[in-house]
């Protein structure tokens, strides 16, 4: 009888529940549990706070329990992490990372591709497939680190349950997170007075702990999906994103919450086919003193808001859910497809005929 190839994942998400920066990995977890996909248990080896040199050069943090008893021999892996440190757990499987026939990773943020050159060659063995949502990583991978098998993948969204909602455009701006904060007082100053018409709503905190993801996507959804306008500046002056300029998880979800985007464009080489409809981006005026009157004209034209809100959801719709992501992995680990994946697609499939939309290419 041939080996169990059916996919088990592993992700870096329940050492980082209460982080603001994880919300992707919660997303795309919550997704994965809904296809009945097996996540494996992980946690760290000793309390964090430990003697942290000690930690990071000398001991693996990492602890995967149970495989054996909740994998089959054969079964596939799929790694989800932010950076490669995480990579650390497949030297903490021991003799059961041999019940894996194949082992792939996806990585879900930025990083150097240095940092592989310690520990990488020893753990990057062991993997068959790397997929990474920021493209020059990818390259790195193939050229500095000898991996040909490393695939640019982009992030996705849950379009299916949030792009299909039409926006109630009750919230006039949302800024969330990191914005271009010379913008920010520019907006804050012309919109948050009392004896301003327009709502601006937008991040009052720095620390990056949450009391709940649950809750706070939930409430970050609700706000999306009442904001007309959501902004979104490319990152290429954060320091993590060594100069890189990728089409960023936010884009994917003010797409999906019906937002018109306004902000500075993604210089990525993926940005065009990525973001390639009609005014799935505004530019922003350079001058952040001109930014408000600007926003004030898209809010007044609410032929063109609207029209732009619906057209974004439906190309979030046809483009970007994360179903189409995932079928991807799959078919390239050439894993089978879970029934209620394979559901969700058609619903994907259908929903595109009836926007008299080409199929979405999922391969």
């Amino acid at each position: 009888m041939a080996p169990e190839q059916n996919l088990v994942v592993l992700s870096e998400y329940p050492l980082q529940r209460d982080h603001v920066g994880y919300s992707l990995l919660y997303d795309l977890q919550e997704l994965i549990l809904s296809w009945n996909i097996p996540i494996l248990d992980v946690a760290y080896r000793f309390p964090m706070q430990d003697n942290p040199r000690l930690y990071n050069r000398f001991r693996n943090p990492y602890r995967v329990a149970d495989v054996s008893s909740t994998t089959a021999p054969g079964n596939q892996l799929l790694v989800i992490c932010s950076t490669p440190h995480f990579l650390l757990t497949l030297a903490s499987l021991g003799r059961d990372i041999h019940r894996f026939s194949r082992i792939a990773v996806y990585f879900v943020d930025s990083f150097d591709a240095v940092t592989l050159d310690g520990f990488g060659p020893r753990i990057l063995k062991f993997v068959d497939l790397v997929f990474t949502g920021i493209e020059e990583i990818a390259e790195d991978l193939r050229n500095h680190h000898g991996f040909e098998q490393a695939h640019f993948l982009p992030f996705g969204i849950d379009a299916l349950s949030h792009a299909r909602i039409p926006n109630k455009n009750q919230v006039d701006v949302f800024g969330y997170g990191r914005i271009n904060r010379e913008y920010h007082r520019a907006l804050q100053s012309a919109f948050g007075a009392p004896s301003s018409p327009y709502t601006y709503v937008h991040s009052t905190f720095e620390t990056a702990t949450i009391n709940s993801m649950r809750e706070h996507r939930q409430l970050q959804w609700k706000l999306m999906s009442a904001s007309s306008i959501n902004l979104c500046f490319e990152p290429s002056d954060t320091p993590r994103f060594l100069n890189r300029s990728p089409v960023l998880y936010r884009w994917f979800e003010a797409w999906a919450a019906g937002n018109l985007v306004v902000g500075t464009r993604p210089k990525c080489t993926s940005a065009p086919s990525l973001m390639g409809w009609e005014d799935s981006m505004v530019d922003v005026p350079t001058d952040p003193a001109d930014g408000p009157d600007a926003i004030v004209q898209l809010l007044r034209d609410r032929e063109r808001l609207q029209a732009i809100q619906r057209r974004n959801q439906i190309h979030a719709l046809h483009r970007h859910d994360w179903r189409y992501r995932f079928a991807r992995i799959l078919n390239t680990m050439g894993a089978p497809l879970p029934e209620p994946l394979r559901l969700q697609l058609d619903t994907l499939q259908a929903h595109c005929e009836g926007e008299k939309l080409p199929p979405a290419i999922i391969a």
